[in-house]
């Protein structure tokens, strides 16, 4: 190769960095993960529209306290948020979706508690009805509300929706 067929393969490598060409691009890129807001088809933001306005497209760790315990009458309890917010990303990954009826629920304030017993909620997939049950929450501000405590009581027949 002589030097001019060099220079020019050099202006052209140039030229098209310059000029934005995207041949060191990924293809497809994947987004990164962290800090990645997503939609709630689980609704759990409507839990906390008993106490505050809340984002519906908040990260699922945003719901609840570190130490929040779920508990399912058939199932022995979790505490701690990560294994429930890996079960929450489970079931929303079912394309499921839950509608939660939080104006009908038993309300009271105990200080900085908000305690909603027997709220009624139902869980479609395809369409259909899947579940339908009650749940008990404790909504704490610390410093914003988030969900404390969590008992799944599904109605009888159906298979339980909120499982670990």
């Amino acid at each position: 190769m002589n030097m001019s067929r060099i220079n020019a393969l050099f202006a052209l490598l140039g030229l098209l960095m310059v000029c934005g060409c995207s041949i060191f691009d990924l293809k497809n890129p994947e987004p990164p993960l962290v800090g990645v807001k997503t939609e709630d088809p689980l609704n759990i933001g409507d839990i906390l529209s008993i106490v505050s306005e809340s984002s519906v497209d908040m990260d699922y760790s945003d719901y609840f306290v570190n130490g929040v315990v779920f508990e399912y009458v058939h199932f022995q309890k979790i505490t701690g948020k990560g294994e429930l917010i890996n079960m929450l990303n489970r079931l929303r990954t079912q394309t499921s979706l839950v509608e939660w009826q939080p104006e009908r629920a038993n309300k009271r304030f105990e200080g900085n508690l908000q305690i909603a017993e027997n709220m009624p909620y139902t869980v479609y997939s395809g369409g259909r009805v899947i579940c339908t049950g009650l749940a008990d929450f404790h909504i704490v501000r610390e410093p914003d509300w988030m969900i404390s405590y969590w008992k799944d009581v599904p109605d009888g027949g159906y298979i339980p929706f909120f499982e670990p």
